[in-house]
């Protein structure tokens, strides 16, 4: 599993994809504090007192990795996920792999490790961006750029979330990959299914006998474990340790199906 897990990490360090969703989280991460930056610049004081809250450092777990990351950062995972299965059958070395390999299970599961971990990698990467940026603005402009003593565990803690929230996503991805053989289908079907879920849960809300579906299904449980220490939170949301669960259950079954279609599949054509 070392070895292939390995082999794995290597291969998608090797692939343009990771490095492009990196450079445009950072890139959006950039645009964001810069242009909080003009406008707390170019703006009357009494129009940017918001803003001026908002570039804090002590407002980054919240407002730039609870917020912005966790939107964004999940358009990633679901990037990554797909591609780490389905470029394998669109470029057909899924063929090449097999015999290297101890067996098929093994090797999707170092896919799927692989796949958390360069996620793991990014998110705290863009993380540490954001409170850095946040320090450059706050010192630029004058504000108040203090912290108190619980904040590096927020921050930490916020990271841990955030990566969390993605791994469903990043799972269901996967599957449809692996499904459809296909990586944009996996990629196409992840980004749709993350408005479409929103709507359609509002739409099943409306019945009163399935007021309990969207506790089932992944953004109210996401909204759940992100904003679990804000006091400020959704009412109606479901608890934060019954939330993660239900997301562990959508990871586990994701991925399990997922070991189970590969086990049974004819990779001779594709």
């Amino acid at each position: 599993m070392g070895g292939l897990l390995r082999s794995e990490l290597f291969r998608l360090s090797k692939r343009p994809m990771p490095w492009i969703m990196l450079t445009i989280l950072t890139a959006l991460v950039l645009l964001l504090y810069g242009i909080q930056w003009v406008q707390i610049e170019t703006q009357p004081a009494r129009e940017t007192v918001g803003l001026r809250q908002d570039v804090r450092p002590v407002e980054v777990p919240g407002f730039a990795i609870g917020g912005f990351l966790s939107l964004f950062g999940t358009v990633m995972a679901i990037v990554l996920g797909a591609s780490a299965v389905g470029t394998e059958f669109g470029w057909g070395t899924i063929r090449a792999l097999l015999p290297r390999a101890r067996g098929r299970v093994p090797l999707l599961l170092a896919k799927m490790v692989a796949v958390a971990l360069v996620l793991a990698a990014m998110v705290s990467l863009v993380s540490l961006l954001a409170l850095g940026l946040s320090a450059i603005v706050t010192g630029r402009v004058g504000v108040d750029g203090g912290t108190d003593a619980g904040f590096a565990a927020d921050f930490v803690a916020a990271v841990a979330r955030v990566f969390y929230t993605m791994l469903p996503y990043a799972a269901v991805a996967f599957l449809v990959a692996l499904l459809t053989r296909s990586n944009a289908a996996g990629i196409t079907i992840g980004i749709v299914f993350l408005p479409a879920e929103g709507i359609l849960l509002e739409l099943i809300a409306l019945v009163d006998a399935l007021e309990w579906v969207p506790e089932a299904f992944l953004s109210e449980n996401v909204e759940a474990v992100n904003t679990a220490s804000d006091d400020e939170a959704r009412e109606g949301l479901p608890g934060a340790w019954r939330a993660a669960a239900v997301l562990l259950a959508w990871i586990v079954g994701a991925l399990a199906l997922a070991l189970a279609v590969f086990r049974r599949r004819d990779v001779t054509s594709g």
